[in-house]
């Protein structure tokens, strides 16, 4: 109630409640209580720094996992198309099979990957700065542009490739078999896999693998398999390529359909084919991406330059060729981990750059450190077991002594091109593919392939001397140049750049 001139109000009274007095605390207890509540301030903050850097490396093997699924699908095909053609139609048509694959990996699919690698950096980075929009905006961007450098790169290739074939001493009959195989399968799918590999970077950016996962495997799986088995014996030669190009339409179309169906993408990151008109209009987003898939397609020489190497193996002799093919499948089988891991790194590592270098850093040093040490645990498995995995690929004595002097090299091998992997993912996420482009063509291109071609050759040391002294040499050096470059540059600038 209220009291007004001595008299009680009728007012309805509340009951206020018996608050006891504070007791005054000394100044001396007050300095206590703040120090106290600073430090539990920096406990609550170190351990929630913990927390964080955990979960974002627990974040990191679940990108990773589904990664490394989806690139050793993409090794199936072409080895399971071999053994159909090597069975079913003999020596020449497997020749010329791995003719074209080698000039399908040579003239379209590294300057694809190279030149898509702009969308591991501009979508992921575009995702955890929070612009979502603009991960759609890439993904459409690298659409076009991945059409518009393969078709004419394409057609022009099929038209010259059988006299430059056979230009290069390869024999008329398998040059004329790879060129008909080019043309029946580059010429169709290299649409239906760009489109493929855009969505693959839009939904990795955003951490969504499930669908990715899915359809590769229901392709490898059900699709391909249906595909060899009835084209193969109907159509013979040709018959293998075109299964190979309906395995890449019906991926494509696979994954669109499941975006469509199921959208487990974030709706905000997809404006819609209305934004086409935005992507061709908008200049400097077109030049910025260009840029970086340059950078990305010097990068990939080094496929090239092992395309190359093999070329030159293939030189010395059949013995040899045989010797030198058994690690290359081998290495090729087991880079599809470290490779993965280092994709699932560069998307990470873009989604976080721009909220947290300092968290960014710790993330890397962590995915080095793991990721290495599973990486030594594979090479001490393909030491131990040399002769069991030799086995698998040949029984011929000359081969399988051939394979044993040069093991130790290829397991050192492995482990280099491991951490290579490893580094590619740490720059393509920091967007300095030029550097790592530059110091690709330098390494392989300047220093390994005159050291190949000197102690191979001129030295007449052959497949030995190429193992001991020209396979790691260039790798090693590159390796400890890309580290130096990442290591010194300055993560916080990039990430500020990013928010901009």
């Amino acid at each position: 109630g209220t009291w007004s001139q001595g008299k009680r109000t009728t007012r309805s009274r509340e009951k206020v409640p018996n608050i006891p007095k504070r007791k005054k605390k000394s100044p001396l207890e007050n300095v206590n209580i703040r120090v106290d509540d600073s430090m539990m301030t920096i406990t609550r903050q170190t351990s929630s720094s913990h927390r964080t850097v955990r979960s974002e490396c627990l974040c990191l093997l679940s990108l990773t996992v589904p990664t490394v699924v989806v690139q050793l699908s993409g090794t199936l095909p072409p080895a399971a198309t071999a053994s159909w053609v090597g069975r079913r139609l003999g020596t020449t048509s497997l020749d010329g099979f791995s003719l074209g694959i080698i000039a399908t990996n040579i003239v379209c699919l590294a300057v694809l990957q190279g030149l898509l690698s702009a969308s591991d950096t501009l979508s992921s980075q575009a995702y955890g700065a929070g612009n979502k929009r603009e991960v759609g905006l890439v993904a459409m961007r690298s659409v076009f542009l991945g059409w518009m450098a393969s078709i004419p790169l394409n057609v022009s290739a099929a038209l010259v490739m059988q006299p430059v074939l056979v230009a290069l001493g390869e024999d008329p009959g398998v040059s004329a078999l790879a060129a008909r195989w080019f043309r029946a399968y580059c010429l169709i799918m290299t649409p239906f896999y760009v489109v493929f590999r855009s969505v693959w970077k839009f939904l990795q950016a955003q951490s969504v693998m499930v669908p990715l996962v899915a359809v590769t495997v229901v392709c490898c799986v059900i699709v391909l398999p249906a595909t060899l088995s009835v084209l193969v014996p109907t159509m013979g030669f040709i018959g293998s390529a075109l299964a190979m190009t309906i395995f890449q339409v019906v991926q494509a179309a696979m994954l669109i359909l499941v975006l469509r169906w199921r959208v487990p993408h974030d709706p905000e990151t997809w404006p819609g084919l209305c934004a086409w008109r935005e992507v061709l209009c908008d200049r400097r987003a077109m030049k910025t991406y260009l840029s970086l898939g340059l950078g990305g397609i010097l990068a990939s020489t080094e496929w090239w330059y092992w395309e190359v190497l093999s070329g030159l193996v293939g030189t010395f002799g059949v013995v040899p060729l045989s010797v030198h093919t058994v690690p290359n499948q081998v290495i090729a089988v087991c880079f599809m981990v470290p490779l993965g891991a280092g994709i699932a790194l560069s998307a990470r590592l873009g989604n976080i750059i721009s909220v947290d270098a300092v968290l960014a850093k710790r993330m890397v040093m962590w995915c080095y450190a793991v990721g290495l040490t599973a990486m030594v645990l594979m090479a001490i498995a393909l030491y131990v077991f040399q002769n069991a995995i030799v086995a698998l690929f040949t029984n011929d004595p000359e081969v399988v002594e051939g394979c044993e002097r040069i093991w130790v090299f290829v397991v050192l091998y492995h482990l280099n091109l491991s951490l290579y992997g490893f580094n590619m993912g740490t720059m393509n996420g920091l967007g300095m593919q030029w550097v790592l482009g530059r110091t690709t063509l330098v390494f392989t291109w300047f220093l390994g392939l005159p050291l190949a071609y000197y102690v191979s050759v001129v030295r007449g040391g052959g497949l030995d001397a190429l193992w001991r002294w020209a396979i790691n040499t260039p790798y090693f050096g590159l390796n400890v140049v890309l580290c130096l470059s990442f290591a010194t540059a300055n993560w916080s600038e990039i990430g500020e750049q990013v928010r901009k």
